[in-house]
């Protein structure tokens, strides 16, 4: 699985728990088991994962990533994109992340098909996105997405 999608679907994951969970993303080989009766995997992905974990909850975080074991510009690049978009997202209200977090799942949608589902006006819609600094947060994912992309192609 490549990075990009690990983001995606902690977003979903968030989303549809609807609490704040701790995410450690890990790059790295994954090693099967030796014999056909042991279940586990490891390998430099699950540590490096772990490793993310503990990161975030040290630093009160909700996501972190970890590509390799020494410091490296694109994983502080990422990091702090996360750290900025938390940042954003802790002021809001619990109508304000729903109404978000629908639409990042649906980014397709207008503000018509918007305001329907969730039952308020087209300019309801716009002024939600904005109180949120939704165009922020949106070119934000949309970064990350992209570095965490060209990880899987290194």
């Amino acid at each position: 699985m490549s990075p990009e999608k690990s983001f995606e679907i902690y977003n979903v994951m968030r989303d549809a728990l609807q609490v704040d969970i701790y995410c450690g993303i890990g790059v790295g080989d994954i090693e099967k088991p030796l014999k056909k009766k042991d279940m586990g995997m490891r390998g430099g992905a699950f540590y490096r994962a772990r490793d993310a974990l503990g990161l975030c909850k040290k630093e009160n975080r909700n996501i972190f990533f970890k590509s390799s074991d020494a410091p490296n510009l694109k994983d502080d690049t990422i990091n702090a994109f996360f750290r900025l978009i938390e940042a954003l997202e802790s002021s809001w209200t619990k109508r304000q992340r729903e109404v978000v977090n629908y639409y990042r799942v649906h980014p397709d949608y207008t503000y018509d098909q918007l305001s329907k589902h969730f039952g308020f006006s087209k300019q309801a819609a716009s002024q939600f996105l904005k109180a949120t600094n939704w165009e922020a947060i949106s070119e934000g994912d949309n970064f990350v997405k992209k570095l965490l992309k060209n990880m899987s192609s290194r």
